[in-house]
């Protein structure tokens, strides 16, 4: 780690350890809201419930409506599971895939198969795969539908699903059916669920101390104070949230923080700042040291719990300790052995609010 001889003026850490508020937290902030963010897909699903009167005309005609490959009937309609595409948050913009998702209409030589719908949100159109060739099976209409959230997924209800010029004419020549361009087949509901959320600037990341750690640094004339815009708050020391990316499967990732801490004694002074926090197979905090990128903490996830509630994650109990790297760099700056690794630094709990 690099050194300053420069005098910090503010003897933080004392005050800390003398606060009664040394309880472990620590709030990861995040995402909310980006206006226009292109994300891609990575589940969810689209049902497409048919009118009373279509349903009805298909079974006057005797034309069976059966799901195939990856499609399920249910008592809300036809289940298309979502296998791929791009979404723009807040938006009818992007394409929503369903590989492997087929409807079989009719029987024998009759049989007409649908297969693999692809919508165009911005078209405002769904397509499929019939007899070798691409379909329009559908113009949308989105006079009625609303664009909401559950969880982390994108949700259009009421889309109203009207047969193009093309499909129309397929129905009434291999079915007899009474329909034509425009005629409202059915509504549909898609659930979008992106691959990873975005983290915005929103809240903190707070860090209480480990008090018998505290103590220790206190011993060795070592103070500690947080460089702007992070804070001394009641809590401990809060690092305010810039940004980031998770995935929505695991929440790795990375989250990264403005400020940081100083470190001093005497003339010495040790500035670490812009903190990234990684979550990936071996969970660590990153910091600015000079013109390094160093890891500082190592974050135990092991024992700690995850509440999802919609876009809210929280993530309670990890445990912050120092890494070799930063022990053996504050060794040498302080010229102590006090530092080791896996000394403990506090207990985080992360709060995540995600768009």
């Amino acid at each position: 780690m690099n050194e300053r001889t420069e005098n910090t003026g503010w003897r933080w850490l004392p005050h800390l350890v003398a606060s009664a508020a040394l309880t472990a937290a620590v709030l990861l902030a995040s995402a909310g809201p980006a206006s226009a963010a292109k994300d891609p897909i990575a589940g969810g699903e689209t049902t497409l419930k048919p009118n009373k009167g279509i349903a009805a005309a298909l079974a006057d005609a005797g034309v069976g409506v059966k799901p195939k490959g990856t499609a399920t009937g249910t008592d809300n309609g036809i289940v298309f599971p979502v296998t791929g595409g791009k979404i723009f948050s807040g938006a009818p913009k992007g394409k929503v895939e369903h590989k492997g998702g087929k409807l079989r209409l009719g029987g024998g030589k009759s049989a007409i198969t649908l297969k693999n719908p692809l919508i165009n949100l911005k078209a405002a159109k769904l397509k499929v795969r019939a007899g070798g060739s691409s379909l329009k099976l559908f113009d949308l209409s989105y006079k009625k539908t609303t664009i909401g959230r559950d969880g982390f997924a994108t949700v259009f209800r009421n889309v109203r699903a009207k047969l193009s010029k093309r499909a129309a004419k397929i129905l009434r020549s291999a079915y007899g059916l009474p329909v034509r361009k425009g005629t409202v087949f059915g509504r549909a509901k898609v659930v979008a669920e992106p691959a990873s959320i975005t983290v915005r600037a929103a809240k903190d990341t707070t860090l209480a101390p480990d008090p018998d750690t505290v103590a220790a640094i206190i011993g060795e004339g070592i103070s500690i104070a947080p460089i702007g815009p992070a804070s001394a708050e009641p809590d401990g020391l809060a690092f305010p949230i810039t940004g980031g990316v998770l995935a929505t499967s695991d929440l790795s990732g990375e989250i990264t923080h403005s400020g940081g801490l100083r470190l001093s004694k005497g003339s010495t002074v040790v500035d670490l700042t812009d903190f990234t926090i990684q979550i990936d197979g071996a969970p660590d905090l990153v910091a600015s040291v000079g013109d390094a990128r160093v890891s500082i903490l190592s974050l135990d996830l092991s024992g700690a719990s995850i509440d999802i509630d919609g876009t809210d994650v929280d993530v309670s109990g990890v445990e912050a300790a120092l890494t070799q790297e930063a022990a053996d760099a504050l060794n040498a700056a302080f010229g102590t052995t006090l530092f080791a690794e896996g000394v403990p630094l506090g207990t985080a709990t992360v709060a995540v609010h995600a768009r």
